[in-house]
């Protein structure tokens, strides 16, 4: 299948996974979400997590954040064990991410300008004036204008409000970048804007990309890969064309609406004997 024009191209010594994820197991209580879980997220890959209600992709991101730790398994970080550091370790990994959360999570008191730059003090020593610099660089790259900067989150729309928050996951100069629901809330030709936003940012700062998403425009637009997750685990990963084409019933299930299919593509024949 040819790859999608904005693929990501990579070395083969790219080709290790940057997040590698084993036999992951996550229970609260009596309920298992994901049990003998497997994921391999390659350098510079925009990686797109779909599947139904309470499958567990917002858990397993903020596991792979580092933010909650699983019940058992192992999951590998950027060459290091992450279940196996000390709080140190930890904190120096999350320095090295950047989140957007699904509401944009700005502290509404605050321009946002302060809301990034707020981040860059916290975690580096510099002084104000160039901590304002970086924060203005952050800003820009986030695909805001200038005026934008000084504007409190309130005054802003749902579309500007997603960069600002885009601007502060980018704070830290991260090499992985994690997305709840990013396009949600946005009209479609803001949405559409945004996914290119972010195949930007990934080809000119060499990112790599997991973002959770509902949107099957998203997935095409943005994503190199996608992974399923069904049954407590990764079903299928492969690019969104190859999801929309399959013939597994939960996967076809899934992406049945019109709007998940490109044009023109028909719904999926149902299996035989099935409902």
């Amino acid at each position: 299948m040819t790859q999608p024009a904005h693929a990501f191209t990579t070395r083969a010594e790219d080709q290790h996974p940057v997040i590698r994820v084993r036999g992951l197991r996550t229970q609260f209580g009596e309920t298992v979400i994901h049990d003998g879980l497997d994921l391999d997220v390659r350098r510079g890959e925009i990686l797109g997590l779909v599947g139904g209600s309470g499958t567990g992709k917002t858990v397993l991101m903020r596991e792979i954040m580092l933010l909650h730790a699983p019940t058992a398994g192992t999951i590998e970080i950027l060459g290091t064990d992450a279940t196996r550091i000390d709080r140190r370790g930890l904190r120096a990994l999350r320095r090295r991410m950047g989140v957007l959360f699904q509401q944009g999570a700005l502290f509404t008191g605050l321009t946002v300008r302060e809301n990034v730059r707020l981040v860059i003090q916290e975690h580096a020593r510099l002084s104000a004036g160039l901590a304002q610099e970086l924060a203005d660089i952050r800003i820009s790259l986030a695909g805001l204008p200038a005026g934008a900067a000084d504007q409190y989150p309130d005054a802003l729309s749902g579309g500007m409000v997603k960069r600002a928050a885009l601007a502060r996951a980018l704070a830290l100069d991260p090499e992985l970048l994690f997305l709840d629901e990013p396009t949600s809330g946005l009209d479609p030709v803001s949405a559409a804007a945004f996914d290119e936003r972010i195949v930007e940012l990934r080809d000119l700062l060499g990112l790599t990309v997991v973002m959770i998403t509902h949107d099957p425009e998203s997935l095409r637009q943005a994503a190199d890969r996608v992974a399923f997750l069904a049954e407590r685990r990764v079903r299928a990963l492969a690019p969104m064309g190859d999801l929309l084409a399959s013939t597994d019933p939960a996967i076809a299930q899934y992406f049945q609406g019109t709007r998940a299919r490109p044009q023109g593509t028909p719904a999926p024949s149902p299996e035989p004997g099935g409902a």
